[in-house]
């Protein structure tokens, strides 16, 4: 139910702007890795792997949510930054997200 309130909220937050001029639903958002950890969480029973994807899922709904209701496109949450710290040194997790856009 928590993952669910939080896609909820990150999609309600991507879809009503304003953020970014350019941003769009169908890019990569790292909530979208929560929520698909989130999910196979349930199907296999994993409550750590579900709660992690909680995690995530929950920090890109807070940072989309100050993006878009403080009116701060320039926010990045510290879950974002994280990512985007591995994005740049991991070479296989910029194939993946070439891969699902």
């Amino acid at each position: 139910m928590t993952a669910l309130l939080l896609t909820l909220v990150l999609l309600a937050a991507l879809a009503l702007g304003p953020q970014r001029d350019d941003l769009r639903l169908r890019e990569l958002h790292h909530g979208y890795y929560g929520a698909l950890l989130a999910g196979l969480a349930l199907l296999g029973g994993w409550s750590w792997l579900y709660w992690l994807g909680v995690a995530v899922l929950a920090d890109d709904a807070w940072q989309h949510g100050v993006q878009r209701w403080l009116r701060r496109p320039w926010y990045r949450s510290p879950g974002h930054q994280l990512y985007g710290f591995f994005y740049r040194r991991w070479a296989w997790l910029r194939r993946l997200n070439e891969r699902i856009e």
